[in-house]
């Protein structure tokens, strides 16, 4: 409210990639030598921290109640246990260390590939439950709503995929401009013919 510095030591931290929690009761951040440190925002005072192998690049987030954190690292997806640090979960993904983002219900994670493919991922399990091709390297995502993420690939516009398969096959059935002609349906052993 001021703009008076409240963390003295601020020159210690590195934070060109801050993440807040989705409370915005504690910030992570990384000292100059790689630490990952947790700040409390109410007093700016160091929280228990997350584990040391957390590195500064590779993409993070926040479940929306904040008790996971969600790493996309060199040898795939980690979730660890904000209240102990400790990693519950992890899946090999060999094109991992791209952009991840878990959905607002915390039950999704989707994750963004250099070659240009969305995955949507069980936050419960770590199965894989979706890829969608989006055709081209993508620079990061957000979950819109339980369904639909926000894609940004890196040249053009964003792009909306949905997890929804209702929605799916309406679109479908929108794009279907005609039935079958009497020939189509003897050929493909439909009957009775549309």
């Amino acid at each position: 409210q001021t703009g008076e510095i409240v963390y003295g030591s601020a020159e210690d931290l590195l934070a060109p990639l801050p993440l807040m929690t989705p409370d915005g009761d504690r910030i992570l951040v990384w000292t100059h030598d790689g630490e990952p440190v947790m700040l409390e925002t109410a007093g700016w005072t160091r929280a228990d921290g997350p584990p040391a192998d957390l590195n500064i690049y590779d993409p993070m987030a926040f479940t929306p109640d904040g008790r996971h954190l969600v790493s996309s690292e060199s040898d795939g997806l980690r979730v660890v246990d904000t209240a102990t640090w400790e990693t519950i979960r992890h899946v090999s993904d060999l094109d991992a260390e791209t952009p991840v983002a878990v959905d607002p219900s915390g039950t999704l994670i989707a994750s963004g590939r250099d070659s240009g493919i969305v995955k949507i991922y069980s936050f419960e399990t770590l199965h894989m439950l979706q890829k969608v091709p989006v055709g081209e390297p993508i620079r990061n995502l957000a979950w819109l709503s339980e369904h639909h993420v926000l894609v940004t690939p890196l040249s053009g516009p964003g792009i909306v995929v949905t997890t929804d398969v209702d929605e799916l096959l309406e679109v479908a059935r929108a794009r279907v401009t005609r039935s079958f002609t009497a020939s189509e349906c003897a050929a493909y052993h439909i009957d009775p013919c549309p």
